[in-house]
């Protein structure tokens, strides 16, 4: 009997969309331009991440909005960036047009972070650039949040992104400030330059070693703040860690940009000196760890989304430090995407099961390791 999840084994080939109406299939296979940036080099750093808060003059933070202002906030809103220059190409979503299945496609893409989950869900709106990297949302915790990101550790392309978001309707709203204080944010934790800049990190030789325990407590206290890849605890699965900035009062954008840049250099150099001596020694639990875990990923008729993370990690490791060969970093990426439960639904035009969607995931991903291998 023919498998049904055949056709699937493709997904990650995607083309690269600049329709603005298109179907939510069509976007889980769109091409995210910061994943196409990632080289060998970054093979630490992920992403870079970017965002601007504002609020508009006159009126009540989001949450304080009746349903009938925050639906014109959101029309007039969204009317003026689709008109600007920075609505070329873009994709709006209305929350309350997303269906469950969207939403997860969204979040798994990091478009949006539990939008979905907080309250008067129908009365906010994403407005997506192609290439998903850069992006305005609308009616979140702020009037509006301007976000860009970047491939591996580049501030420098990320901020570019941004300040290119920011410009492109300058004039068309009037935000809401005070000259000594900065702009006014719902959070008064992002008053002030309203500026986080975030990094996102795989390092699996400092939480193996210990290390990053201590250097967690070190930066708590120089006002970083130390999450898990989806906003959770840090110690996770996929040993993914996002890095940010807390301070935004009487700091400047350049000012946050180069002591994060000095945090991440830092972490990123702890990180290697723990992977060369997991090499330099030879270590035989780590080895073993990512050679059973390449062999799991290889031959697993069942994969869950919790194992994907866990394994990706391990075979990640395994191919940055010179452990394994046949397939890149950027690879292992998409698939640790495309094998996320919503685009593999999306993908397949139909719902998947869990059960189901475990069968996909590892067809998927046999197929695209059969010629990686230990060396």
């Amino acid at each position: 009997m023919a498998c049904p999840y055949k056709h699937l084994i493709n997904i990650n080939e995607t083309v690269k969309m600049n329709i603005p109406k298109i179907s939510v299939k069509k976007f889980a296979q769109r091409r995210l331009e910061w994943l196409d940036e990632i080289t060998a080099a970054d093979d630490v750093v992920i992403t870079t991440r970017m965002r601007l808060s504002r609020n508009v003059m006159g009126m009540n933070f989001p949450l304080r909005l009746k349903s009938r202002e925050a639906n014109q906030w959101m029309e007039r809103s969204a009317e003026a960036i689709m008109n600007s220059a920075a609505g070329k190409n873009c994709r709006h979503f209305k929350m309350a047009e997303v269906d469950e299945l969207g939403m997860s496609v969204l979040q798994e893409r990091r478009i949006i972070e539990g939008l979905g989950d907080t309250e008067k869900k129908d009365l906010r709106g994403v407005i997506v650039k192609s290439g998903d990297s850069a992006c305005f949302i609308l009616n979140d915790e702020d009037h509006l949040q301007f976000r860009s990101t970047a491939g591996g550790m580049n501030p420098q392309k990320a901020y570019k992104r941004l300040t290119t978001l920011y410009n492109s309707v300058e004039g068309k709203f009037d935000y809401s400030r005070d000259k000594n204080l900065g702009f006014y944010t719902s959070s008064p934790i992002n008053i002030g330059s309203g500026f986080r800049l975030s990094y996102f990190c795989h390092l699996p030789a400092l939480i193996m070693s210990g290390e990053m325990e201590q250097i967690a407590q070190k930066l708590s206290a120089a006002s970083v703040i130390i999450r898990g890849y989806n906003g959770d605890e840090f110690y996770n699965r996929s040993n993914i860690i996002q890095f940010h900035n807390q301070a935004t009062l009487g700091v400047s954008e350049a000012d946050i940009i180069e002591s994060m840049q000095h945090v991440i250099a830092e972490t990123v150099k702890a990180e290697k000196k723990q992977r060369k001596k997991i090499v330099k020694q030879g270590n035989i639990i780590v080895k073993d760890r990512v050679s059973r875990s390449l062999a799991v990923m290889k031959n697993a008729h069942l994969l869950n989304t919790d194992e994907l993370a866990m394994y990706h990690s391990a075979v990640r490791l395994g191919v940055d430090i010179g452990w394994i060969e046949g397939i890149s970093g950027v690879e292992l990426m998409r698939i640790l995407l495309y094998g996320q439960s919503g685009h593999l639904a999306a993908i397949t035009g139909a719902p998947l099961n869990s059960i189901e969607a475990d069968i996909a995931r590892a067809l998927i991903i046999r197929d695209k390791l059969k010629l990686v291998k230990m060396v």
